[in-house]
């Protein structure tokens, strides 16, 4: 088992938790019911338990969910079991659109106890309250990610539960300025959150900001919501919302992005540490996961028989569009059916597996008085002071963030980055976008060439190559943060 009990220099309980598929799913990479899942815990990596459950014993039967499908939708209970059968779709247990809800309530009573009497007896002296309980995916384990387990761990114990990032690359962050980007879409759909329900989102995450000395959110919301957000949010918050209108970009220009230009010209070079989305998603045919986005952001649903163009993002392309910005942080609101709310999830999910950074899902079904967001904002930015114990958000996050002394000085880094380049990041000034999004390349360069796996095949000399090349670039950024401001 891979020891990732160490990543924050103190021991951590770590829950690795692993869905058993079949091996021609496996090769094949699909998203599938579980045969079982098994449940390993361990303590400063050591194995202090394992469990192993069926999804029926968690309350998840396909069969059941195929009927709860074949219930609300009676007149078509034959065409959907067709369907159904014609590409073996309950055979193979294949998960589909229809079917992406997990009604995982609560793991077996066996479990519940065995995993409850580890944690008790395994618990650090020093401040064994407030340790965190960390969850491992496997890369194998599918639907697992999708599950809400902080909600589900909460019968089991009161401690923080948090994700283990999928790469260990540590970031370097300024938390004492926070500069944050919102961007609301929502195409064509019916399940809208309302522009009440947005603005007293926005008001939430600057309210809950207050450790960083500066905060400012800016709001890159479609046509359909710009218009009454501008009336209803003060005027005396930091809270700027831009017109989508004056979005100016060669729509007929290949590889054209309004939203990309449009927040480039608003922002006007500085750079994003949260990027927060509020838009719907949708599972595809092959079990990927997608955001949708009004293709441009200034146009507004005209009619039924008239929707608005979307454009599907997914999870590697998000990833990318927020690097961009510099953002470290990427944050999602799930609204809408579970269905919607799980493909979100998935996105997340994704997101978290392409890049380094924190990711967190913030589910909005589950948060009525928007507590999980307060919790959320004020762990980014407080950093090492408290983490989220909320059952509505899901975050990925590395440990070392929790450390009871954060340094700019990783051992990961040395050798790599020139010192002037996190004194650049950590200043209290304004960050231009070119230096953060820089740095947001190292990184993910970093988790590609220098991050080790089981599967590395990289030799020596090709990893000592990857790292003179980042030494080099970091140089480069050392010397071009100097003269920034001639710059911009």
């Amino acid at each position: 088992m891979d020891d990732r009990s160490d990543l924050s220099g103190r021991s951590i309980p770590v829950l690795r938790i692993t869905s058993m598929a079949s091996a021609e799913h496996a090769r094949a990479g699909k998203r599938v019911l579980p045969e079982s899942i098994m449940f390993e815990l361990c303590v400063g990596g050591e194995l202090v338990g394992c469990w192993t459950a069926t999804p029926q014993d968690m309350g998840l039967q396909p069969h059941e969910l195929f009927k709860k499908v074949a219930d609300r939708f009676p007149r078509t209970t034959h065409a959907i079991e067709r369907c159904f059968q014609t590409f073996d779709w309950i055979g193979d247990r294949r998960v589909d659109a229809v079917r992406h809800s997990l009604p995982f309530t609560s793991l077996p009573l066996r479990i519940r106890r065995g995993l409850s009497s580890a944690l008790s007896e395994n618990r650090p002296e020093e401040g064994a309250e407030d340790v965190e309980l960390w969850l491992e995916f496997a890369d194998s384990t599918g639907l697992m990610p999708l599950v809400g387990w902080e909600r589900i761990l909460r019968t089991v114990t009161a401690q923080p539960v948090l994700r283990l990032p999928y790469s260990r690359v540590p970031l370097i962050v300024n938390n004492s300025r926070l500069e944050i980007a919102f961007c609301c879409t929502a195409p064509a759909t019916d399940s809208r959150p309302s522009v009440k329900e947005l603005r007293e989102l926005a008001e939430k995450i600057v309210s809950s900001a207050r450790a960083a000395a500066h905060c400012e959110l800016h709001v890159f919301a479609d046509r359909f919501y710009y218009e009454e957000l501008k009336k209803q949010i003060p005027d005396n918050l930091p809270i700027h919302v831009y017109d989508p209108l004056k979005a100016a970009v060669s729509f007929d220009a290949p590889g054209a992005h309004p939203w990309r230009r449009w927040m480039v010209d608003e922002l006007k070079g500085r750079a994003i540490d949260v990027f927060h989305t509020v838009a719907p998603a949708r599972f595809s045919g092959q079990d990927e996961a997608f955001l949708i986005v009004a293709r441009l952001p200034a146009i507004s649903e005209i009619s039924r028989d008239s929707p608005v163009p979307v454009r599907f993002v997914s999870a590697y392309e998000h990833a990318q569009f927020c690097a961009q910005f510099g953002a470290w942080a990427t944050v999602f609101t799930s609204f809408g059916s579970a269905d919607e709310r799980t493909a979100t999830a998935a996105v997340a999910d994704g997101v978290a597996r392409c890049r380094p950074g924190v990711v967190a899902l913030h589910d909005s079904a589950a948060d009525l008085f928007l507590s999980g967001v307060a919790d959320l904002y004020r762990f980014l930015s407080e950093g090492a002071k408290k983490a989220p114990r909320n059952d509505a958000l899901s975050v990925y996050c590395n440990p070392k963030r929790l450390a009871a002394k954060e340094t700019t000085t990783d051992p990961f880094w040395a050798g790599i980055l020139t010192a002037e380049v996190p004194e650049q990041l950590e200043t209290t000034e304004e960050v231009p976008e070119w230096l953060a999004a820089a740095h947001r390349i190292l990184e993910s360069s970093a988790m590609l060439y220098l991050e080790p796996s089981a599967s590395d095949s990289k030799d020596q000399a090709s990893r000592e190559g990857a790292r003179d090349a980042l030494r080099f670039v970091s140089a480069t950024l050392a010397k071009l943060g100097k003269t920034r401001e001639d710059i911009l």
